[in-house]
């Protein structure tokens, strides 16, 4: 079962590394319609949600590699064993040197099949550094064999969580996303994908993020390089479109009327 958490982390990894960070590039902002502008920090607010998320995902992956099971493991927190999986209570833990922990996570296992994992989350006023997590995120990991040259994993992930951040700003997330990982089997190469549609709530604004063309990018390559994302802010959208898959740090944000405007995916303001 080991690995099955690794795969988990790679999915957290994955989605931490490879998410954009957009801003505008010097385009001229007049030509912008100002009533459906989507900023900097609206995109970037989007896919923070889910590196909020990975916080939860990453206790799970420490704990159990530090030895959740094992009888060594640390005294800050209390396992208590099922037939269907586990519950840890933390009281005041400091995991890797560098997270205090607090809360409760409760893990059920399903039933497993020959390329199937399902692993469903529960989170219980687990406190990570100060932001407060709550909520379900269940996890459906798919491991098949793409052929004597290559290997492929792909994981459902369904959320319905809510954050308090430290500054005591609430925000959810709720909707499913499919991670698709393709690499040979030296690992020498590779490719990411990302598909799904999901909807965060961040203090008062409402952002719906779907994309309609499967998002890819080259392990290589520091950014998705092809696919389309529709991203609406309290009833105003706009389209980013990736580009054609040529591994470069630029995207396109199309506005209802049509107006296009280059962003810089390495241009970072926060």
């Amino acid at each position: 079962m080991k690995n099955v958490f690794k795969n988990a982390s790679l999915y957290a990894i994955v989605l931490t590394t490879l998410l954009f960070v957009a801003c505008s590039s010097d385009a001229d902002e007049s030509d912008i319609p100002t009533d459906v502008v989507v900023s900097q920090d609206d995109i970037i607010q989007v896919l923070e949600s889910d590196e909020l998320s990975g916080i939860a995902d990453e206790i799970i992956t420490d704990v159990f590699n530090n030895g959740a099971t094992a009888k060594t493991r640390p005294d800050c927190y209390d396992t208590v064993f099922n037939n269907t999986g586990y519950t840890i209570t933390f009281t005041d833990c400091v995991i890797d040197d560098e997270n205090t922990v607090d809360g409760v996570i409760e893990v059920v296992y399903g039933a497993e099949q020959a390329d199937t994992v399902t692993i469903n989350t529960t989170f219980v006023d687990l406190n990570v550094n100060g932001i407060v997590v709550n909520g379900t995120r269940n996890f459906v990991i798919n491991t098949n064999a793409g052929g004597m040259d290559s290997l492929s994993f792909t994981f459902d992930v369904t959320s319905n969580m809510t954050f308090v951040l430290v500054d005591g700003t609430e925000v959810s997330e709720s909707g499913t996303k499919t991670v698709g990982i393709n690499l040979n089997q030296d690992l020498s190469s590779g490719s990411v994908t990302l598909d799904g549609q999901w909807t965060v709530n961040w203090g008062d604004d409402t952002y719906t993020a779907n994309i309609t063309d499967t998002l890819e990018a080259d392990l290589e390559c520091e950014h998705f390089g092809s696919g389309r994302m529709d991203l609406n802010k309290n009833g105003l959208g706009v389209t980013v479109d990736f580009g054609d898959g040529t591994c470069d740090s630029t995207a396109t944000v199309i506005y209802p009327d049509g107006t296009e405007q280059e962003i810089d995916l390495n241009d970072q303001s926060v």
